[in-house]
């Protein structure tokens, strides 16, 4: 067997039935062996669209799978793959590359002869970097590659060179070898002899089942905001979102009262805390999982979230409240760096909704193809991303794919000509945007009627064209025109906070 075809068997095995290609000579071989496979292809418009679906399609799948062709493809995909690594999820990016040779220098290298360059800089980003020098190889490298990704849900890089493709070896099965990993426990007689203990969960509560956890620890709790869709909310005994100074009404009173605060697997940053403005104290737990049960049930939910406070205008206040009358138990929410975390996190998701953020890494620009990948993974589900035109500008060209793929996406565009996230951090001219006739472009990235397109000037445009989505599955383009001064106390009150931090002197 070959190793062209050796690498897309072990895959097929692997329950892998898609995966992501961007064509280039050096890869050719590999993907005519994928499609021999059956393995269903998807060919995204460069790298870096790429590296973001395969991002968002890993969030909802085991693992996702990309292949790019040498340098000139892998170096573009790096950043995503980069936030794949900060945030947790499950990409292996395969790239082809020129032969080995100490006298030739080929194409889409550095013009040098030492083409070890790539795979040393994906080094940088992640452990599991191989490069493959012998066809035999491919066996002890891709089993590597496999067992990171299974046991540290982080993404894997490996590289073939396109004459080892063809190389014969004798194929041998691969069985991934999944390690229980040593969890940290809180002790049961610890919660017990806490009177009024409140959880907050943070980030890496994906990789547990909180649902469970929640039926035997029956106290208060919280989210961090890239815990968001995590853990229920429907419970009477969750409080809301914890993001310090900037929290529901309450949250930050409950954590003031708790006798122990027990952050559930998290992982803090300057922007989910704030600046780092999180609560710290000597009643403070750091914990990534809970044994025992409790019924302590010593705080719930008062407040109401009010969705009838909608008036005419369109602004950020009445698309979120008209999209939580909206939202449902079928919906993925996607919200893009910026502006739309602070639209899209305050919403209470209803049992059955999920939520997407990208709040560790934050490359903006990544929640257009994210959001598209996650809808090739979850095709029943209807997706709704929050992206502001900043963000869009960066990777626009990926809505001409809606279409094409028919995908059950609502955008909700939030048009108001300027970075207003970064205006809350510090103000300047570089923030303002080029003004695009986004509509049109819209209209015309598309051949196909799989898709609608609508400019949003008053809360009752929304309704109506959220009205005649329900039940319908295709791409609803929502071009909300908003105010650039039309920006939440909260981002406000965050972009000083952070602003404040970055501004620290250094020692």
């Amino acid at each position: 067997m070959k190793v062209k075809d050796f690498v897309p068997r072990v895959l097929k095995k692997e329950n892998i039935n898609e995966y992501f290609a961007i064509p280039g000579d050096y890869n050719l071989a590999l993907l005519d062996a994928f499609n021999k496979q059956n393995i269903k292809a998807h060919y995204p418009l460069n790298e870096l669209n790429m590296s973001y679906m395969s991002d968002g399609y890993a969030r909802q799948k085991d693992i996702a799978v990309m292949i790019t062709t040498f340098s000139v493809g892998a170096l573009s995909a790096l950043n995503g793959f980069a936030g794949s690594k900060a945030e947790h999820n499950s990409v292996l990016h395969i790239s082809c590359g020129p032969r080995e040779s100490k006298e030739h220098i080929f194409h889409h290298t550095i013009a040098e002869t030492n083409t070890d360059y790539v795979v040393d800089i994906y080094s940088k980003i992640t452990p599991a970097s191989y490069k493959v020098k012998r066809g035999k190889d491919i066996i002890v490298y891709l089993k590597k590659a496999l067992d990171y990704i299974r046991n540290n849900n982080y993404p894997a890089y490996l590289e073939i060179p396109v004459d080892i493709l063809n190389e014969d070896i004798e194929p041998e099965d691969i069985n991934i070898d999944v390690i229980n990993k040593k969890l940290i426990h809180l002790e049961e007689k610890e919660i017990i002899n806490s009177k009024k203990p409140i959880i907050i969960f943070g980030s890496h509560s994906r990789f547990y089942d909180t649902a469970t956890l929640l039926e035997n620890i029956k106290c208060p709790y919280l989210i961090m905001p890239d815990a968001k869709g995590m853990v229920p909310e429907n419970k009477d005994y969750f409080l809301g979102l914890y993001w310090p100074n900037i929290s529901q009404p309450g949250v930050e009173e409950s954590i003031d009262e708790a006798d122990l605060v027990i952050y559930f697997a998290p992982l803090f940053n300057d922007y989910n805390t704030s600046g780092f403005t999180q609560y710290k104290g000597k009643k403070m737990r750091i914990v990534n999982n809970i044994k025992g049960k409790i019924n302590n049930i010593w705080k719930r939910r008062t407040e109401n979230i009010k969705t009838n406070n909608i008036t005419k205008q369109i602004d950020l206040k009445n698309i979120q409240n008209i999209f939580q009358n909206y939202i449902h138990k079928n919906n993925i929410i996607f919200a893009e760096t910026g502006t739309s975390w602070f639209t899209a996190l305050y919403l209470k998701l209803p049992k059955g909704a999920s939520f997407e953020i990208q709040m560790q890494y934050g490359s903006i620009g990544w929640a257009l193809p994210a959001a598209l990948g996650c809808s090739l993974a979850q095709k029943n589900k209807e997706i709704i991303l929050f992206v502001g035109d900043g963000a869009a500008q960066m990777t626009f060209q990926n809505l001409a794919l809606y279409a094409k793929y028919n995908a059950n996406i609502i955008v909700v565009f939030i048009n108001n000509y300027t970075y207003a996230i970064e205006n809350a951090i510090h103000k300047g001219p570089y923030n303002n945007l080029t003004e695009w006739n986004y509509s049109t472009i819209v209209e015309n990235l598309n051949n196909n009627d799989n898709y609608k397109v609508v400019n949003i000037f008053s809360s009752q445009d929304l309704i109506k064209s959220l009205e005649e989505k329900k039940n319908k599955k295709h791409f609803l383009f929502l071009n909300c025109f908003i105010r650039p001064n039309d920006i939440s106390k909260e981002n406000i009150i965050w972009g000083k906070n952070v602003s404040k931090f970055n501004n620290k002197p250094a020692h």
